[in-house]
């Protein structure tokens, strides 16, 4: 499976015979050339997890070319939650260790990518009272727990329904915490246990909090 070979062009100087377009031809002098570039093997590594790069199916190997980039999503099995990357080769990068979804670049040899997780940890979000409000974790609903990696942070935001004001954050779970328990957008990040985050309520007029536009 190659990735990205002939997509990304780059100068060369050559001398003597160059074979391009299917026929042989003499150089003369040291003319600058576009020719396809080099490619290399990408190994992918990931335990407890799925890797996917671009639109390919799941696959311990690729074959991508030089100074590519592409995109590349970390899936967790159930009970795990993606931690970060490592990547072995000369030039060989990605955009953002720490995010299940983001970039790698190949270098200048082959390259071994690892997608790491941890076992993961059960967060749930409650309201005080039910009808208080609604939430949303890294910007998708929250409809159900979900696992978050210990030591990992996540951004929860509540939206306080009609006739309610937020009142605040609480959090049971050794280790677990929240950046700022009086805002509506806060970050909370796991510890080492099952944990529970609580929106506390009060009924009256609502009202615009402009904390969370910090």
């Amino acid at each position: 499976m190659i990735i990205g070979d002939g997509t990304t062009n780059k100068p060369v100087t050559i001398k003597g015979s160059v074979y391009g377009g299917g026929n042989y031809g003499n150089v003369v002098g040291n003319p600058q050339v576009l020719v396809d570039p080099d490619t290399h093997n990408l190994s992918v590594a990931s335990e407890h997890g799925t890797v996917t790069v671009g639109s390919n199916a799941p696959s311990p190997s690729y074959t991508v070319g030089e100074d590519v980039d592409i995109n590349i999503v970390a899936t967790a099995a159930p009970l795990y939650a993606f931690s970060h990357w490592e990547v072995t080769g000369e030039g060989a990068s990605v955009g953002k260790t720490t995010l299940a979804n983001t970039t790698f670049t190949m270098g200048t040899e082959n390259a071994t990518l690892t997608a790491y997780y941890a076992p993961a940890k059960k967060l749930t979000i409650v309201a005080d009272p039910p009808a208080g409000g609604t939430f949303r974790v890294n910007g998708v609903v929250y409809t159900e727990p979900i696992y978050v990696a210990p030591e990992t942070s996540v951004t929860v935001v509540v939206s306080p329904a009609a006739g309610y004001n937020f009142a605040g954050w609480t959090v049971t779970g050794t280790g677990s915490s929240v950046t700022d328990a009086t805002l509506t957008t806060t970050h909370f990040t796991m510890g080492s246990e099952d944990a529970t985050l609580t929106a506390t309520f009060t009924e009256g007029r609502a009202y615009n909090d402009m904390n969370s536009n910090r």
